[in-house]
């Protein structure tokens, strides 16, 4: 339900249009009344009304003044100038306020409640463009790490074109000045996951950087700085070689590659750090490579992995997951899990699991032992508002609107 709130020094103009709006809209408005410009501000800063009539001339403040102060406090507040005055010499001022919409009394009911719809849409379509733009954000926190990676093997690799390196920077706005690589090898039996877990928490002290998937054995750190920047190489290498074997209780071996500029900069020092490990260029693709070779070799070898991989997530699907767990459970490297997810499965990691729990969650909405917020928990969403946003996305009806539905289903059996 919208709050309307109507200001009007005359208490019969306020009841009369209030009238008109139940009669015209019922059912739509909560309606709060104000009597002056300061009753009126006060009452939009209590109750966030999403429209408000305004009379012009009222005692003390002012309806333009009190537009002028609401608006300050509440930017999408959509407002309808209400006044027996000749409106033009006014018009100057509302215009740079803001204001909607005019209306001249006595107040014609199909007029009132033709504005009203009006602004109703314009509040509707602004709404679905804040979901969408939640929906994008969400999505985009999600794939940054999955980019992070992406550019991260992409830096690593031989073969690689300019266009996917700078797309990949596009995605992450990053712009490198000058930087240089760090190549990690670990010594003896880890779990891949949480030695790239520790290297991103430990690169956090740093001002830019990301890191890729564990490789095998390998995996590299990019660290980009400002132009003259502090920063030596071998120094954070040794710093990095030291953490991780106090983390993990196993060797590491680190080597950093020399200070450069520009993005085959960062390419070229990540070739020199591997160097300095003894290991090269073309030895590297051939690991990273390995898991995609093998697997588009075997078709069914392919599938036994997305049918591993879709147990997991449905194992676990009540808790946070990501997609860098999920491939590291298979053994693959993110970016190329990811393809071989939305190839074999007919959608992508997110969406997947967004359906697994929607439909845990209308499952668990038709039984009625839990609470709509107890469900949303139960079903690995932090946030209730999100939850619903992400429901009704997905069924067309909110999660309240689904059980009503369920309960109508159950009488009607």
């Amino acid at each position: 339900m919208y709050r309307l709130l109507i200001a009007d020094d005359e208490a019969l103009e306020r009841e009369g249009l209030e009238f008109i709006i139940q009669q015209m809209l019922p059912g739509t408005f909560q309606i709060i009344h104000a009597e002056n410009g300061r009753v009126a501000i006060q009452r939009a800063e209590q109750h966030r009304p999403h429209i408000v009539l305004m009379d012009i001339k009222m005692p003390g403040i002012e309806g333009l003044e009190a537009i002028r102060q609401m608006k300050e406090r509440n930017p999408g507040l959509k407002t309808v100038l209400v006044t027996a005055y000749d409106y033009f010499s006014y018009a100057q001022q509302a215009i740079s306020l803001g204001v909607n919409e005019y209306i001249l009394k006595p107040a014609k009911r199909e007029l009132v409640a033709n504005v009203l719809r009006k602004l109703l849409q314009e509040l509707e379509m602004e709404e679905n463009k804040r979901e969408q733009s939640l929906e994008r954000q969400e999505k985009l926190s999600q794939l940054m790490p999955l980019v992070e990676s992406e550019l991260a093997i992409l830096l690593m690799s031989d073969a690689v074109l300019e266009i996917e390196l700078e797309q990949a920077m596009s995605l992450l706005e990053l712009q490198i000045d000058e930087g240089f690589a760090i190549a990690i090898v670990g010594e003896g039996d880890m779990d891949r996951r949480k030695v790239v877990y520790a290297l991103k928490n430990y690169g956090r002290t740093m001002k830019t950087n990301f890191v890729s998937p564990m490789i095998g054995r390998h995996a590299a750190m990019f660290v980009t700085l400002e132009k003259n920047a502090e920063e030596n190489p071998d120094t954070v290498a040794l710093r990095i070689k030291l953490f991780l074997e106090e983390q993990f209780n196993i060797g590491f071996q680190t080597a950093a590659g020399s200070l450069e500029q520009g993005i085959e900069g960062l390419r070229r020092s990540y070739r020199e750090a591997l160097s300095a490990l003894g290991g090269t260029g073309s030895l590297l693709k051939e690991e990273m490579e390995w898991n995609t070779q093998q697997l588009g070799q075997d078709r069914e070898q392919m599938l036994r992995v997305i049918d591993r991989a879709k147990a997991w997530i449905k194992e676990r699907y009540h808790q946070e997951l990501s997609m860098e767990q999920a491939a590291d459970y298979v053994n693959l490297n993110p970016f190329y899990f990811s393809k071989l997810f939305k190839k074999h499965v007919g959608e992508t990691f997110i969406d997947y699991l967004t359906r697994l729990r929607i439909d845990k969650a209308k499952d668990l909405i038709g039984r009625e032992e839990l609470s709509l917020k107890e469900v949303c928990y139960e079903v690995g969403y932090n946030d209730p508002n999100y939850f619903s946003r992400v429901f009704k996305k997905v069924t067309g009806m909110s999660p309240t609107e689904h059980r009503s539905f369920v309960d109508r289903l159950k009488q009607g059996s």
